[in-house]
């Protein structure tokens, strides 16, 4: 009874002291729980956590830095364009450095590349296989590209040339003659020579009548003029008044004429050039089309 009570006593002093109770003492307060068959092994978890020495508490892990947040498509679009190498170039040079490469890799592929020139030249009708229009640069390279309405302006003036030696007597020449030719030569230089830089034989040239004849009246009006210098330049003196107001008269006649029956043959666009009015020669490439894919 008096070791019951002294441990009693104990209890109460540990339990007011908040220290921790030995193997010892609490197989003294449960004798029959910690029985030779139910006693824990010195092993155990429990045990081992009981009688471990108390040390200082050791400082917790520091936290984990928060993790960034993500990034938004214009904040990496941003990020990637001031780190990459053309963002320092200017907008010129960027684009032809992409074009380059764009170039490069399709050379690789296989692909055919399509010259720059060619693309800004060009516009396309959208039916396949009817037309390909050149825009035109306003010189001399768009003759080759309009040679059919440059073959009819170079014969509109060799027909001025074999009116006007006609008309003096020559009646027996043709449009091949030499003195034709000659008649014909400075008017010849003076057109071909100027008109072109005018914008005589570009895509708006001849896209109605309206457009052709705005390119049409000052491309005239310079190449008539510098013609009729060159011509008296090549005979030494100055040509009569009256000659001077036929010439130019008759020069406007046949290239107008001649530039609108091309219109006519050719079809009538709008002035926004979205809209085409059907010819003959479209109907022909129509059929030829369907003729070859049939």
């Amino acid at each position: 009874m008096i070791s019951l009570i002294a441990t009693l006593m104990s209890a109460n002093a540990v339990a007011a002291s908040g220290e921790r109770p030995s193997l010892a003492f609490t197989q003294t307060l449960h004798p029959i729980r910690l029985s030779r068959s139910h006693r824990p092994s010195l092993l155990h978890p429990t045990v081992l956590r009981m009688n471990a020495p108390t040390s200082p508490e050791e400082p917790s892990p520091p936290a984990a830095p928060p993790s960034p947040a993500p990034m938004t498509t214009e904040q990496q679009h941003s990020s990637d364009s001031s780190s990459s190498p053309l963002s320092s170039l200017p907008a010129k040079e960027r684009v032809q450095q992409i074009q380059r490469e764009a170039d490069k890799y399709a050379r690789e592929a296989g692909w055919d590349v399509v010259d720059e020139r060619d693309i800004e030249r060009t516009q396309w009708t959208g039916q396949a296989g009817l037309e390909v229009r050149r825009v035109g640069k306003s010189n001399w390279m768009d003759i080759p590209d309009r040679w059919l309405l440059a073959s009819g302006d170079a014969v509109a003036l060799l027909a001025f040339a074999l009116a006007g030696r006609a008309n003096h007597g020559a009646q027996q020449e043709t449009i091949l003659s030499p003195g034709v030719w000659q008649t014909a030569a400075p008017f010849l230089i003076a057109w071909f020579g100027i008109s072109p830089l005018l914008g005589a034989y570009t895509h708006d040239a001849t896209a109605n009548y309206k457009k052709m004849a705005q390119v049409l009246i000052p491309a005239w009006a310079v190449s008539a003029s510098m013609g009729l210098a060159l011509r008296a330049v090549y005979r030494g003196e100055q040509p009569p008044g009256v000659f001077v107001v036929i010439s130019l008269v008759a020069t406007a006649v046949v290239l107008s004429s001649w530039r609108a029956f091309y219109v006519l043959i050719n079809g009538e666009e709008t002035d926004d050039g979205e809209m085409k009015r059907g010819n003959v020669l479209d109907g022909a490439k129509a059929l030829t089309n369907l003729l070859r894919r049939w």
